[in-house]
This record gives C-alpha cells, sequence and structure tokens, in this order.
C-alpha cells in the first residue's frame, strides 16, 4: 500500500458542454458541433513510504452538493471507510487543492490531520471582495467557518506559493480558477504524478490550453496551465481536476464509487 495513490470518485458523473469547460472554445468562426464531455468529483489519497496518508481535498457534504445540483450519496468519509478501512480520523494530512464547495466541503470529520492551503486561498475566503468575481459563488460559507475553526489550532499550515511537504509529496502554486489553488506532485516509485486540480478541470483544458470558463483570473489560468504542459513534456503525468488522464501513471489507481450511489 505504501507509495501507492488512488483516485476515489465520490459523486455521480454528468456531462458538460465543451463551452462550459473551455474558455472561448467556440467563436463565431467556428460552426463545428459542441459536444458534451464526461465531468467527474474527485478526492485523492495518497500512502507514503512512511506509511502517512495523505487526503488531497475532502469532497462535499450530500446537502452542500444537492445546493449545487449534484448527487453525492456517500461521501468521503464513507468511502475511506469502505474501501480503506480507514476512518477520517485517522487520516495523518490533508491537502486542500483550493477552497471550492466540492473541493473543500467536507473538513470537519478528519479530526486530527494536518491541513494544508495556500495564504491567499486563505485570506481571500475571508475577504470583504468575496463574491465580486467569476467563480466566487462555489465558495460557501461553511468552509468559510470550519477553516477559521481550525485556524485557532496548530494543524492548519498555511503555505505562501510552492513547497516541498514530505520527501513523496509537495505542492505548486497554479492559480488562475481561484486566487491560491495548489496542485499536488507526488513521486511515486516509478513516475511522478501531477494532481492539476481545477488547474486543468479535463484533458481537454490542457489540448486548447484554455481554462475553465468560470476562474477568478484566466490570464493567469493560462499560465498554470502552461506550466503543466511543461512538466508534461518532462514526462511527468497530469491528472485533471475533474476528468481521467489518459492513462494512469504506475502506483495509481481508480477508485469508482458509483455502484454506492442511487440512482
Amino acid at each position: 500500500m505504501y507509495q501507492t495513490l488512488y483516485l476515489i470518485e465520490y459523486g455521480i458523473p454528468i456531462r458538460r458542454s465543451e463551452n462550459e469547460c473551455v474558455v472561448k472554445y467556440q467563436t463565431r468562426l467556428c460552426a463545428r458541433k459542441i459536444s458534451s464531455l464526461p465531468f467527474h468529483f474527485f478526492a485523492w489519497l495518497y500512502f507514503d513510504r512512511y506509511g502517512q496518508s495523505w487526503l488531497i481535498d475532502t469532497g462535499c457534504t450530500a446537502s452542500i452538493a444537492r445546493a449545487f445540483g449534484k448527487v453525492v450519496d456517500t461521501a468521503i468519509p464513507e468511502l475511506l471507510a469502505i474501501n480503506f478501512d480507514l476512518h477520517a480520523a485517522e487520516i495523518d494530512h490533508v491537502i486542500l487543492t483550493h477552497l471550492h464547495y466540492d473541493h473543500a466541503g467536507n473538513i470537519n470529520p478528519f479530526k486530527r490531520a494536518h491541513f494544508y492551503v495556500q495564504e491567499v486561498e486563505w485570506s481571500y475566503l475571508n475577504s470583504p471582495t468575496l463574491g465580486a468575481y467569476n467563480g466566487d459563488e462555489f465558495y460557501v460559507e461553511s468552509t468559510r467557518r470550519n477553516l477559521n475553526q481550525l485556524a485557532d489550532t496548530k494543524r492548519l499550515n498555511l503555505l505562501n506559493g510552492s513547497a516541498q511537504l514530505s520527501d513523496d509529496v509537495s505542492v505548486i502554486l497554479l492559480s488562475g480558477h481561484s486566487p491560491g489553488l495548489q496542485g499536488v506532485r507526488i513521486n511515486l516509485p516509478h513516475s511522478t504524478a501531477v494532481l492539476a486540480s481545477d488547474a486543468a478541470h479535463l484533458l481537454k483544458n490542457l489540448e486548447t490550453r484554455r481554462p475553465f470558463p468560470k476562474s477568478f483570473d484566466i490570464r493567469k489560468g493560462v499560465e498554470s496551465i502552461n506550466t503543466l504542459r511543461l512538466l508534461e513534456s518532462e514526462g511527468e503525468t497530469i491528472i485533471p481536476g475533474h476528468g481521467l488522464p489518459s492513462k494512469l501513471p504506475h502506483g495509481a489507481h481508480h477508485v469508482q464509487a458509483t455502484s454506492l450511489f442511487k440512482t
């Protein structure tokens, strides 16, 4: 189990048009039919070489999902118990790639974990300007409240840019979709996986060099995609935030939990 990465699918997949997923993909000069794309909901679990558990993003609760028109009948804590016999309170580390509802909407069950968040993202969550920018509707009050309570403990680690968190795990600042989005680089035995989170929702964002339309800063989003493409050219495997990579690296597994969901 050591040095193994799991992509845990926690919500009912949906389909979205390319226009919804890729900024300015269709123009007046382009009359091609815009297809729909599969859109998944993931968290990621990694066991490092020392047996420490790293959860990347917490997903959200069923009630928060319903508020956004999504279906989550089995949340991440239950999936950890079902698939890994692992209780949420046993998780050692939680990296929140950013603080949108589907990535940081279920913080409370992880009672002993150390959390890692970019300081600029945490500050923006508490900013009086929150709500004024495209995509700000993805932040929810419960995440702000729960993180601020966590800030009173020694378990919240605020990061300033890219950082090495362990021998196997590092984060890289990939702002654009949100002010302080961070990707996660994981050194597997024979490869490096980069969890792009919503710096690249889907492979289509990487292919077209165009980020998700609802983004805090489109220009920075393009820069982050270029960073991901450079890492990919150097042999690292990019795993999108809401889609599957073209292939999973050795040491990574996709845990499909859709059989647990009501249809």
